[in-house]
């Protein structure tokens, strides 16, 4: 493995999908002084429960972080062959193939191939890892580089680690609790903003979700949103939201939504209108927010925000 961008010739890409919590596993086993196995899904084919990119990250205590197969038989063989490499070091190359009667045993409607790369890492590489771990937290370009030997020789794979989307909610109430809770479980990093102490309450919200305590469109001004930040806007009141959305509204955001009825949205677009807010940037605002199936209660309503979200980060516009 290697944090340099000089790539050997002949490298496969592949960019890392469904968050980087099994690569920053095998750095914190790593930092403490335990080598770790990265497991990364290279080559899918066919119909098959993960895609390219997927990783599993093993370790010497027995567990497994992350999925490359959706936890049936087949990765379980995955573990194994990891957990082997562990007590001998290397890497390897498996094929998983979903065969007729694997796909009835594991309750699949499955066909397809799997190719995953399998590499044990020593503590000696924790230095050049946490470099790589650091860059992706901070959404720089991170690029892993596998060598795995094959029967033909050598291949190599440039895994592309991109950070979790950040996502930022502006509004503790009933739905941003529920945006919260939905958000971080499909890969979002999530921090709420309320100036209320009591809605953010450690307790309401699920573990590494960050909360900030203090003037709404305040905090907003001073954080540092990069082009890639989702910002969605669901205050208390009309005011809190204009003062919101007034924040952020001229910051380039790869998202920006907010709760409200159409009656309240007329209202606010005029008074920003009036504020110097230009066409462009109103039209850069997505509301009524999420996506439309009829949800009502504050869950059904972070699920459709939910959707809305995925729609923009997997640039679906079906």
């Amino acid at each position: 493995m290697s944090h340099s961008l000089r790539l050997p010739e002949g490298v496969q890409h592949v960019v890392a999908s469904g968050g980087l919590e099994p690569f920053y596993h095998v750095v914190d086993e790593l930092t403490a002084g335990r080598a770790a196995v990265l497991c990364v899904i290279v080559k899918t084919s066919g119909s098959t429960p993960q895609v390219t990119g997927s990783m599993m990250a093993c370790d010497q205590a027995g567990r497994s972080i992350g999925t490359v197969g959706g936890g049936g038989c087949l990765e379980a063989a995955v573990r194994r062959q990891a957990w082997d490499l562990l007590l001998g070091g290397g890497s390897l190359k498996t094929v998983l193939a979903l065969n007729h009667d694997v796909s009835v045993r594991d309750g699949m409607i499955c066909g397809g191939e799997m190719t995953a790369a399998l590499v044990s890492v020593a503590p000696e590489r924790a230095q050049e890892l946490e470099l790589l771990s650091a860059q992706a937290r901070e959404g720089h370009e991170a690029i892993l580089l596998l060598e795995v030997p094959t029967q033909s020789g050598v291949e190599f794979y440039a895994v592309h680690l991109i950070a979790s989307p950040s996502l930022v909610i502006a509004g503790a109430g009933h739905v941003g609790i529920e945006v919260a809770w939905v958000a971080q479980r499909i890969g979002f990093a999530v921090r709420v903003i309320d100036d209320r102490p009591d809605m953010l309450v450690k307790s309401r919200f699920p573990d590494g979700v960050e909360t900030l305590c203090g003037q709404i469109p305040d905090i907003l001004a001073d954080l540092q949103l990069t082009p890639a930040e989702y910002v969605v806007i669901c205050t208390r009141g009309h005011r809190d939201d204009l003062d919101a959305i007034s924040a952020v509204i001229k910051r380039p955001l790869a998202y920006l939504g907010m709760l409200g009825s159409k009656r309240k949205i007329i209202t606010l677009f005029k008074e920003l209108s009036h504020l110097g807010a230009s066409e462009e940037e109103l039209a850069r605002i997505r509301t009524p927010i999420g996506l439309k199936f009829g949800a009502q209660t504050p869950q059904e309503i972070a699920v459709s925000i939910a959707a809305e979200l995925i729609s923009v980060r997997r640039n679906f516009s079906g």
